[in-house]
């Protein structure tokens, strides 16, 4: 039976079960204001006149974008079982996200590539359009350099060691160690994604049995929708989500936009601020 049960069963009088929530209330309050804070601060939100035009970032105009933590996606819990009670699948903090990664040995390393995991990745370039006829579009590339981390015990688990060719289709290529062996079929995996490439695999200082791969991560895409205006607040809606507002400052040359209310901008986690110019382009 749920604590919520018990309490409509509380034979208890009503005065004496509002009095006992009275300390839960306050510890509530308490926690209410340790929140965090967003780390990008909120730019102008003075309105102007309406943001009609091509908006672009350029130097000495940017974005901000919080620094999350995101969960890898645990791809074994994709279709797995629901109970009748509908019990949650568990947290995907607690995946293990290179379990994919099976380096075997004997004179080939046969490789299962790991899950790539990358989070809070910042938007390098923006193009935002605003036109008359109230639909938008946001055209953003996000970059960023990011290091897989791979424990010894992923990296030696199945027979994986160093002295073989680096090249896992040539054995006439130079040898190297298990990271380096590593190295290519990972980064030609990711490469084929669209998204990473200059991957660098090298032993970890800290646990030489193990290996931290660099990447660089490039991607390109963003939402088309919908605005309406009301004072100094735009309302976003795109197809299949949920509507999200923008508060701006449109000072002719230069736009400013902050996601109102904690929204992230144009619903990207993490993305909170733009600081826009104006475009060469007008509508």
């Amino acid at each position: 039976m749920s604590s919520a049960v018990k309490m409509l069963q509380d034979p208890k009088p009503m005065t004496q079960r509002i009095a006992s929530a009275v300390p839960m209330l306050a510890l509530l309050a308490s926690f209410t204001g340790c929140a965090q804070k967003p780390l990008c601060p909120e730019l102008s939100s003075c309105g102007g006149p309406d943001p009609l035009g091509a908006w672009e970032l350029a130097p000495g105009y940017g974005s901000c974008t919080e620094d999350l933590y995101i969960p890898a996606t645990d791809l074994r819990l994709a279709q797995n079982n629901k109970t009748p009670a509908l019990v949650p699948p568990p947290e995907p903090a607690v995946y293990d996200w290179c379990d994919q990664l099976v380096a075997s040995g004997g004179g080939k390393i046969n490789l299962n590539d790991p899950n790539a995991y990358y989070e809070s990745i910042q938007v390098g370039q923006a193009s935002v359009k605003f036109l008359s006829d109230g639909t938008y579009t946001a055209g953003m590339t996000k970059t960023g350099t990011f290091i897989l981390d791979l424990p010894a015990a992923c990296v030696r688990a199945f027979g994986a060691r160093d002295g073989l060719p680096i090249d896992p289709n040539d054995p006439t290529s130079p040898t190297g160690n298990a990271c380096k062996q590593i190295q290519k079929p990972v980064n030609d995996d990711f490469t084929n994604s669209g998204a990473m490439f200059n991957t660098v695999c090298e032993p970890n200082p800290q646990e030489p049995q193990g290996c931290l791969c660099r990447f660089d991560v490039s991607s390109t895409g963003g939402p088309v929708g919908f605005w309406k205006r009301h004072n100094n607040t735009l309302t976003l809606n795109n197809q299949g989500n949920f509507p999200t507002k923008i508060v701006f400052c449109n000072r002719g040359s230069e736009l400013e936009l902050t996601g109102a209310d904690g929204d992230y901008l144009f619903g990207v986690k993490g993305l909170r601020t733009f600081r826009l110019k104006a475009g060469m382009a007008q509508p």
